[in-house]
């Protein structure tokens, strides 16, 4: 049950820093820098990351610290997963643009 609840939010916080990070690199290529999502959007998106993050840390600091009953979440992995998702994210949103 833990395991299934780690990859899942493993894969949850995936797909929410390639989905922020491709925006960001669209807004930077293509838009001059301006935001191209609504600010109420990307303040909630910004807010799903820091409740995320700290269930998270929430997680590791009480499950995995001293106990070792679970090997902890590794957010910086994440990101770094994340970041490397971020260019086909961005080119399959910029490709469905174009329709």
């Amino acid at each position: 049950m833990v395991q299934e609840w780690k990859e899942s939010v493993t894969y949850c916080l995936v797909e929410l820093y390639a989905f922020r990070e491709a925006i960001s690199s669209i807004q930077k290529s293509y838009f001059d820098g301006q935001p191209v999502t609504f600010a109420d959007i990307w303040q909630e998106l910004s807010e799903i990351s820091t409740q995320a993050e700290t269930t998270v840390n929430n997680f590791n600091s009480s499950f995995t610290e001293g106990l070792e009953l679970f090997k902890p979440l590794d957010l910086e992995a994440i990101r770094n997963n994340a970041n490397s998702q971020a260019g086909q994210v961005a080119t399959y949103i910029i490709d469905h643009a174009k329709v």
